[in-house]
């Protein structure tokens, strides 16, 4: 028997953690950039291999490499492994995060002490080894004592490394440094926004107290069949420590192994989560990686982990439902002012709005299928190429910075969709989901118009032509003063009579716009897909 399942001892009760410096040193900050920039780098690496553009070697090297970064920094390094990884058990990345080890209880133990101030002892009649390492920190299986003594309940004890706090605000300090560059600089991202977000909800994280509040929130609100969030017991979390009921599942992989009707139960149960989460409850799970789900053999669906919430307000969950509920009736209304009800850049989306209606039926389209929606045959990348282009960075640079958050968790629905092999009618689950008061008040929502016109954010700087012939297309790059001469650049033998009509019309919208950046054409030939564009 350990010296934690025995209950502590003289050295467990007498070290004590100092609390940690409210500023990271120069020294530290840099440290820690080096290892973010490491992950993201040793990451590529591994894509580039799987994707057969280096040697199994090459991506052996980087895999140990890794392991080694992500073992022994944690923090914003580990929580970004998170982020690149997939919900899928055999991602090598995913195998990589699941196995590092976790802290011993001697590094532990003196945690515990001191934000307990008392011996563990008094308090557990048993701690357990962590069985996973998660980015911030670590859980232990343990026993609760009650009043007279006696153990009572099987709990969870989530521990925060020692330090980490200080190295998080090291590497968060350091990404508001980051200058903009590339696509962020071009299409004009709230870079500071970004940052902001992020910084905002890794400051959260830090916060088991807060994660306590929006666990015990969650749990109260978002009331869904089948679904089981862990009790907290408040009087024992701390800013570094939660303590929670213990709920025993199995993880994606074992999941993905039951019976096709108790997969189904499982998969409606995470839709439902999500729908309740967005339309009804404006709390949602932010973290939706598979270390923070676990299934059981009757269906059931247990989350964990409520450090990462994302507040959703009425009016944008009544837009984006609104929204849905238009498009699917076909009714004649202006796609933009939804946009911007959500949050979006009306000077943005402005640019593009010729394009907003097919953006929208690519978006939504899980939401507008009749019948059974397939993720596989979605390609929402492949889609979105091939209507905005180089552009699609424009339309994500319109949209709020948390909606970053946002998207994780559709994601993370459509990823454990996939994984358990099961396909759902997406509006069906959602009719079934909200009251008929949520649906009746998005489809009254009538948001804000906005005033027609065009925004003078900045002068564009090329004007590009991208026209389709099978496998030989023709693309152009010119001057952004060259527009207002549109029709006279190409040689009228490269284009057939309706080509020449589109270039002329982009011409006349140039002398409307001016040179902002923004779509002048977009449409789709017989030979494919047509754009010209300011940037």
């Amino acid at each position: 028997m350990s010296r934690a399942q025995k209950g502590g001892g003289a050295a467990a009760r007498v070290l004590r953690l100092p609390p940690p410096p409210n500023k990271p040193r120069w020294g530290h900050k840099i440290k820690r950039a080096t290892g973010a920039f490491r992950v993201a780098r040793l990451v590529k690496k591994m894509r580039e291999a799987d994707e057969g553009k280096s040697s199994p070697e090459e991506r052996e090297r980087a895999r140990r490499a890794l392991y080694q970064v992500l073992s022994s920094m944690r923090g914003v390094p580990m929580k970004m492994g998170q982020l690149f990884a997939s919900n899928e058990e055999d991602d090598p990345l995913r195998e990589l995060l699941d196995n590092i080890d976790p802290l011993p209880l001697e590094e532990i133990i003196p945690v515990l002490d001191h934000e307990w101030g008392r011996p563990f002892g008094e308090i557990l009649s048993v701690l357990e080894p962590a069985q996973f390492a998660a980015s911030l920190g670590q859980v232990h299986p343990g026993n609760i004592r009650a009043l007279n003594g006696n153990e009572t309940e099987r709990v969870a004890v989530k521990v925060q490394y020692p330090g980490v706090r200080e190295n998080v605000r090291a590497e968060m300090f350091l990404l508001g440094m980051v200058p903009k560059a590339g696509p962020i600089a071009r299409y004009g991202f709230d870079l500071q926004g970004y940052k902001k977000t992020l910084s905002e909800n890794m400051e959260r994280e830090l916060d088991y107290l807060t994660e306590a509040v929006q666990q015990e929130r969650f749990r109260a609100e978002c009331t869904v069949e089948g679904l089981s969030i862990a009790r907290v017991y408040p009087e024992y979390c701390t800013r570094n420590v939660l303590v929670q009921e213990w709920l025993e599942g199995e993880s994606i992989s074992v999941a993905r192994t039951y019976p096709l009707s108790v997969r189904l139960r499982i998969g409606q149960t995470i839709l439902r989560t999500l729908f309740k989460s967005i339309f009804e409850t404006g709390l949602v799970h932010g973290d939706p990686h598979a270390g923070n789900y676990r299934f059981t053999p009757e269906g059931e669906v247990l989350l964990y982990d409520f450090g990462c919430v994302i507040e959703v307000d009425k009016p944008r969950a009544q837009a984006l439902l609104g929204l849905v509920l238009r498009m699917r009736e076909g009714e004649s209304f202006r796609p933009l002012d939804y946009w911007k009800a959500m949050g979006f850049s009306e000077e943005k989306l402005l640019s593009i709005e010729e394009a907003l209606a097919v953006i929208g039926e690519t978006l939504l389209e899980p939401f507008l299928s009749p019948g059974v929606f397939a993720p596989e045959n979605w390609k929402l990348s492949e889609r979105f190429e091939e209507a905005l282009g180089p552009l699609r960075w424009w339309f994500r640079a319109a949209g709020p910075a948390d909606l970053l958050l946002l998207l994780r968790a559709f994601q993370g629905a459509i990823a454990f969709l996939g994984e358990l092999d099961v396909k759902l009618p997406w509006w069906a689950v959602l009719k079934a989901t909200l009251s008929v008061e949520t649906f009746e008040l998005a489809a009254a929502f009538e948001p804000e118009p906005v005033a027609s016109g065009v925004y003078q954010i900045k002068s564009a700087r090329h004007l590009r032509v991208e026209l389709a012939r099978g496998e030989a297309p023709l693309s152009f790059c010119f001057p952004a003063s060259e527009a207002r001469h549109l029709s006279q650049l190409v040689a009228p033998e490269l284009l057939a009579p309706s080509e020449q009509e589109l270039l002329r019309k982009a011409e006349e919208k140039v002398e409307t716009t001016g040179l902002c950046p923004g779509l002048l054409a977009w449409g789709r030939s017989k030979d494919g897909p047509y754009r010209i564009w300011l940037e």
